[in-house]
């Protein structure tokens, strides 16, 4: 555990926009909780790194790829659309690195249809990753990020306002 370090939690963290997110922010002196649903045995996975848009990449590998590069990260798997689960992410954060500065919540469901073409279980896992995951996870980090008297919050939105009516 670096004490001086400042320390990030980025929230979909595995693939994508979070991953580099996550690689910048450790290349940038930050310790690193990458946290996402998926997660693998990193020391099994090849080619490494894998493509950083595919299944291949979990939290498990991208805290590899931080730490083979010098950085310090730590993987945590979480389940947004459950209070338990974002609850033991924060208390492992908060175990590992006892502070936490910045929280990125990138994690998002995304589907691209109309409401009719929707179906009712697609619209309640987006409302349960986008809002309500944001909400748990902001609900448990902000004692943590006031703690220090200047956490920071960066969210990284899905876009909701995709045309709703039909073409």
């Amino acid at each position: 555990m670096a004490e001086s370090k400042p320390v990030a939690l980025v929230v979909g963290a595995s693939r994508g926009i979070g991953r580099q997110i996550a690689i910048d922010l450790a290349r940038n002196g930050y310790a690193v909780v990458v946290a996402a649903k998926t997660t693998s045995d990193a020391s099994k996975t090849t080619p490494f790194p894998p493509d950083p848009n595919s299944q291949q990449s979990t939290v498990s590998t991208v805290a590899r790829e931080i730490r083979e590069a010098g950085g310090d990260a730590t993987p945590v798997a979480v389940d947004v659309r459950h209070q338990d689960s974002v609850e033991r992410l924060i208390q492992q954060t908060i175990e590992a690195y006892a502070r936490l500065d910045v929280l990125v919540y990138n994690s998002g469901a995304i589907w691209w249809a109309s409401v009719e073409d929707t179906p009712p279980k697609r619209f309640q896992l987006m409302q349960r990753v986008n809002p309500e995951g944001l909400y748990l996870t902001l609900h448990a980090a902000l004692p943590h990020l006031r703690r220090r008297g200047r956490g920071r919050v960066v969210v990284v939105s899905p876009p909701h306002l995709q045309p709703l009516l039909p073409r």
